[in-house]
């Protein structure tokens, strides 16, 4: 028994971070959006042994997110198999984007579907914030409003159709350590997320581009302000970082994208032209 899907990026269209919580992780609000950028999944079921085989070698081993997700699925069902879990990476590694996120979502979901679905949604979710605050939304996928530490989530309206650039122009340090970068900030920006929320709900993605903001902005130097600017100067309605970075994304209005993406796929190695998708797994 086999299955493949895709595993879609997400990026966060406005992100909100406020007080450290007692239990080390930051409380968050945010409104989250799957992209078309995306890995491909594919599980196998085999005989009590979980391999994971991807050309990325620093994905290998039990370490990796895929690994930990069927772990977790077998001791929740008691089911005695195991799985081979082939990775295809198309999103970036350590980029803000969720891609280790969304790759566990993605076994998660092909098990519980190989396996007749032993698992209720609720159930599935609560086994991906296990694995990481932003699994669970990228079990579900599309345009959702995110809070707490990534456990609450709620729908919201589509993103309008758009189109999407995403650069990768730097090396992400740990979370960890971005998020003590942002604790010892005095000044952090901190989105209207209500006014977003308002701007899905009219479907503008012209005033929705004003809106984008990222608290983590505040921690990343001149590399991100550089690509925000040439995105800004080829016509985007609005840019930001996404996730805790350093991926920088451009909202743009549908057809204008692709010759964006012409122009500055020369001086970006690591760029990308989406679309909004409705669901983080398919």
């Amino acid at each position: 028994m086999k299955l493949t899907k895709k595993a879609y990026a997400k990026l966060n269209l406005s992100l909100d971070v406020s007080e450290k919580l007692e239990n080390g992780y930051h409380s968050i609000e945010s409104i989250f959006q799957s992209v078309s950028l995306f890995d491909e999944i594919m599980v196998e079921i085999i005989d009590k042994k979980i391999d994971i085989i991807c050309e990325d070698e620093s994905l290998l081993g039990e370490s990796n997110i895929c690994f930990l997700a069927a772990q977790l699925f077998f001791e929740k069902t008691n089911i005695q198999k195991g799985a081979k879990i082939t990775i295809n990476k198309g999103i970036p590694i350590a980029a803000g984007l969720g891609g280790g996120s969304a790759d566990a979502a993605a076994v998660l979901l092909i098990l519980n579907e190989l396996f007749s679905f032993p698992l209720k949604t609720d159930e599935l979710l609560a086994l991906g914030l296990k694995l990481g605050a932003d699994v669970p939304f990228c079990i579900i996928g599309g345009t959702m409003y995110v809070c707490g530490v990534g456990e609450i989530l709620k729908s919201t309206m589509p993103l309008p159709q758009c189109d999407i650039i995403i650069i990768k122009n730097d090396q992400k340090p740990s979370t960890k350590e971005l998020y003590a970068r942002l604790d010892s900030k005095e000044i952090v920006p901190h989105p209207d997320i209500n006014k977003m929320l308002i701007a899905l709900a009219n479907g503008d993605v012209k005033c929705l581009g004003k809106m984008v903001e990222n608290s983590f902005s505040a921690v990343w130097g001149e590399s991100i302000s550089s690509v925000k600017n040439d995105l800004k100067n080829f016509g985007a309605l609005g840019t930001e970082l996404s996730g805790s970075g350093p991926s920088v994304f451009g909202i743009f209005n549908v057809g204008d994208g692709k010759k964006v993406y012409n122009e500055l796929k020369n001086k970006y190695k690591e760029i990308h032209l989406c679309t909004p998708v409705l669901k983080g797994v398919e």
